[in-house]
C-alpha cells in the first residue's frame, strides 16, 4: 500500500513538473535591420519574460552587434520589450524591438513589467577592453588616410571602485586623428559623468565612438558590472538653441558636398 501511495506521489510530482515546463512558451519573429533580417525569440512563462535571444549575422560588427548584445538582457531585466535603443545603433535596435513586439503579439500575453535592479557591486581595479573602429582588422584602406599600415584595435582602460566608474582612458587606436580626437575628448568624460555607456556617439565618428564603447563594455563586464544598469541612458536637459549667421552652408561631405565647398572657396 505504501509503495502504491509513493508511486502515485511520484507520478503527481512528475506531472506537475511537466505542466510547469509546458507553461513556458517560445515565440519568434523577424524585422528588417541595417544589414538584413533580425530574428528575436521570446521565452514567456505565464506573464513573465524569462529569456530573449537575438540573431542578426548581417548587422555591423561593433555597431548593430552592440544592440544585439545589450537589448536582450535589458528586456528580461525590465520584463518588457519596450526598452531604449542603443545609441549609434538605432536601426538595429528598432529592428530588435519591432521583432520582439511581433513575437509578443503572437503570444497574446500582457507582460508584467518589473523594476530594474540598478545596484553595482564591482571588484575595484583597472580593466581593459578593445574593439576595431573605423578600420577593421586586415584592411589596407586606412593607410591611405594616414592610419598605420597594420591596423590594431582601439584599446581602453577603465578604472572602477565597488559602485562606480572612476576613469576611462583610450590607450591606443589606429583610427584617423580627425575621427579619434573628438571621441577621446568627449566619450570617456561622458561615460564617467553619466555612469553609463549609453552615451551619444560623436556625429561623423560613429564607428570610432562605438569601438571605445565596446571596449569599455568589455572592461566593465570583467569588473563584474551590472551591464543592464550601465546601458541605461541618463536624461539631460535639452541644449539651448544656438543661432549662427553665415553666407553659405554645405550639408554633407560626400563627393557633391566636397565639390561644392571647394567651388565656393575658389570663388571667395
Amino acid at each position: 500500500m505504501k509503495k502504491g501511495i509513493a508511486l502515485l506521489l511520484a507520478l503527481a510530482l512528475c506531472c506537475a513538473g511537466m505542466a510547469g515546463a509546458a507553461a513556458a512558451e517560445t515565440y519568434t519573429a523577424s524585422a528588417q535591420g541595417f544589414g538584413g533580417q533580425v530574428s528575436v525569440t521570446l521565452n514567456i512563462d505565464g506573464d513573465k519574460l524569462t529569456d530573449v535571444t537575438v540573431e542578426g549575422t548581417n548587422e555591423t560588427e561593433g555597431v548593430g552587434s552592440r544592440a544585439i548584445d545589450t537589448l536582450p538582457a535589458a528586456m528580461v531585466a525590465a520584463g518588457t520589450v519596450e526598452v531604449e535603443a542603443v545609441s549609434g545603433a538605432t536601426v538595429t535596435s528598432n529592428a530588435i524591438k519591432e521583432a520582439a513586439a511581433a513575437a509578443l503579439a503572437q503570444s497574446g500575453v500582457a507582460l508584467t513589467a518589473q523594476e530594474v535592479d540598478l545596484t553595482q557591486n564591482m571588484t575595484p581595479g583597472t580593466y581593459y577592453g578593445e574593439a576595431y573602429g573605423k578600420w577593421k582588422e586586415g584592411t589596407i584602406e586606412g593607410e591611405r588616410f594616414g592610419s598605420p599600415a597594420i591596423i590594431t584595435p582601439t584599446k581602453v582602460a577603465v578604472t572602477v571602485d565597488e559602485t562606480s566608474i572612476l576613469s576611462v582612458e583610450v590607450l591606443e587606436t589606429s583610427d584617423n586623428a580627425g575621427f579619434i580626437d573628438p571621441v577621446i575628448e568627449q566619450i570617456p568624460a561622458a561615460i564617467v559623468a553619466d555612469q553609463s555607456i549609453a552615451v551619444d556617439v560623436i556625429t561623423g565618428a560613429t564607428m570610432t565612438s562605438q569601438a571605445v564603447l565596446s571596449g569599455v563594455a568589455q572592461a566593465l563586464e570583467q569588473a563584474g558590472g551590472n551591464m543592464v544598469a550601465f546601458n541605461i541612458a541618463k536624461e539631460h536637459e535639452p541644449a539651448p538653441d544656438e543661432e549662427f549667421t553665415c553666407d553659405t552652408v554645405v550639408v554633407g561631405a560626400g563627393g557633391s558636398g566636397t565639390t561644392a565647398a571647394l567651388r565656393l572657396v575658389t570663388q571667395g
